[in-house]
């Protein structure tokens, strides 16, 4: 019946956290469901037809857009967009609101439909996992580290903003399929990433540690680490890992092996000249009585 359909509409937009609205362009009347003076917290008679009463309720940064937007219902325009509003209260909550536009047989607009949700928890959420991803961008700044994928299936390589500031190179420049991007590393060392990726495509975590050629000559020294990740099947369907900028530790590991490397010749340059002078010693007195 009317009566159980228009009951499982008010459930389901309930459920849904979202309202429904009608504009009659010819005769300029406006009707909305209960949900949408919900949203806003607000009752009927503090919105009625005029477009200002609900800007008052729209986010000052979002004001413009949103009127805007709310110009193309005359020209009967559909469109989709989002925007935060402010309750009666004083409560943010960002809206996603969509419109669908009725024309007749003149293809002239009558009427325009529009939904409009709450999406505050989404947003919310997106927020959050962008703030955290801006952490974990600076955090892998200052730690020298990178971050990667690698999709098998596609034979696709993304990376973080950091791992391509570790290659020196512009994210457009870096070719997306693993076998050119070996090209990036030493010509010594290639053989050492293809040999890690047969590791991973075999299911087996690795790390190893390889030179990327700088442009004004001189050489960078990172280690990388992935961990494949397999499907249902077990299949390995991607690999994701990570690249750490060890140049520093490793120049001074190799300035330490250096010194120490001078260090041996020079004590053994000691022993001989020690040796020398016993084997002269003993030539000049062979009987040991001097």
């Amino acid at each position: 019946s009317l009566a159980e359909l228009k009951e499982n509409v008010a459930h389901g937009q309930s459920l849904g956290l979202i309202g429904s609205w009608t504009y009659d362009i010819e005769k300029n009347e406006m009707f909305r469901t209960e949900k949408v003076y919900n949203l806003l917290e607000c009752r009927p008679q503090d919105l009625g037809s005029n477009l200002n009463n609900f800007y008052s309720h729209v986010h000052p940064d979002d004001l413009k857009i949103v009127k805007e937007t709310k110009k193309k219902i005359m020209e009967g325009t559909e469109y989709d967009i989002q925007y935060r509003i402010i309750t009666s209260d004083g409560v943010e909550k960002y809206i996603h609101e969509k419109t669908s536009v009725l024309l007749d047989i003149e293809n002239k607009p009558v009427k325009v439909f529009g939904i409009m949700q709450d999406i505050t928890q989404q947003k919310l959420i997106e927020n959050h996992l962008k703030e955290l991803g801006d952490h974990l961008n600076q955090a892998q700044m200052v730690a020298g580290i990178g971050s990667w994928k690698y999709d098998v299936l596609e034979d696709k390589f993304w990376g973080s903003p950091e791992m391509y500031g570790i290659y020196d190179i512009k994210p457009e420049d870096f070719s997306t399929d693993y076998k050119n991007a070996t090209k990036l590393i030493h010509p010594e060392d290639q053989d050492k990433a293809l040999l890690a990726m047969e590791k991973h495509l075999a299911g087996e975590s690795y790390e190893f540690e390889y030179r990327i050629p700088q442009k004004d000559g001189s050489l960078k020294y990172v280690v990388a680490k992935g961990v494949p990740t397999v499907d249902q099947e077990g299949r390995v369907v991607s690999i994701i890992g990570t690249i750490q900028d060890i140049t520093e530790k490793k120049n001074l590991q190799i300035e330490i092996e250096r010194q120490q490397e001078e260090i041996y010749k020079v004590q053994r340059r000691f022993q001989i000249l020690v040796q020398e002078s016993t084997d002269v010693f003993e030539i000049i007195d062979p009987d040991g009585t001097l």
